[in-house]
């Protein structure tokens, strides 16, 4: 049975547990491709103690939970992965307050996770042509982000985001219009992160990448909980297809 979608701000601060139910740590970040519109990987703030740099968080992909018949417990507020506690010895971590690009930090990551869990070819580059391009962002800079249009005039605020749990694909942003009432729901792939947001230092943002008359006529939800309707994603599918 298909897992229902999932509002993502939720996801931060849920207890990450092992095989046997004991607690690992606390979520308290994600990592998101938002080109591929996937979360690569949980950021997890552990109850024991790590070598390195205080407040350092433990990188985690989130196939871990996905393809490794993990479960998201959304009632208990808990990932549940199939790891024992001793296959996280020695697992890569970043410091705070970390650039996530460059990802050079990423090899070692995939190199230490492959030998305990499955990993596909999903990584934190763009499958775009001329590439490498690198459009990650952390999951806490997404939500409050703000959305311009090309000429750079503020449109909106990232309110939310809609996951499927069971895949890590990302659908949809909800935002806040800067002007009117109600919330718009917004494909990820109407959106862009430009390359001036991504230099180290810089606030992130969000830019169109469609007619802006097209965001301004697009039907407005009355509650974040509608975007959790399976019709409603359809609709909004078919919207921003058109």
């Amino acid at each position: 049975m298909r897992i229902v979608s999932t509002h993502l701000s939720s996801l931060i601060g849920y207890r990450v547990l092992d095989i046997n139910g004991s607690e690992l740590g606390l979520a308290s970040d994600y990592i998101v491709n938002t080109c591929e519109t996937y979360l690569l990987y949980i950021l997890m703030d552990p109850v024991i103690g790590l070598d390195g740099e205080p407040g350092s968080r433990v990188v985690i992909p989130y196939e871990a939970l996905t393809v490794n018949s993990g479960l998201l417990d959304a009632q208990a507020g808990a990932i549940q992965l199939r790891l024992a506690p001793e296959q996280l010895a020695g697992a890569p971590v970043l410091p705070p307050g970390v650039q996530l690009t460059p990802t050079d930090w990423e090899a070692a990551v995939r190199e230490f996770w492959s030998k305990a869990v499955r990993i596909g070819s999903l990584k934190t580059s763009c499958n775009v042509p001329g590439g490498p391009v690198y459009k990650v962002a952390y999951l806490s800079q997404l939500l409050g982000a703000p959305l311009y249009d090309g000429r750079g005039e503020l449109l909106a605020t990232v309110q939310e985001a809609i996951l499927a749990p069971e895949s890590g694909k990302l659908g949809f942003y909800i935002v806040q219009p800067a002007r009117g009432e109600g919330w718009v729901m917004m494909r990820l792939g109407a959106t862009n992160i430009p390359k001036e947001a991504l230099v180290p230092g810089a606030a992130l943002s969000l830019e169109l990448l469609t007619d802006p008359g097209k965001f301004w006529d697009a039907p407005r939800l009355t509650s974040l909980d509608q975007a959790d309707s399976f019709a409603m994603q359809g609709k909004m599918l078919q919207y921003w297809d058109r």
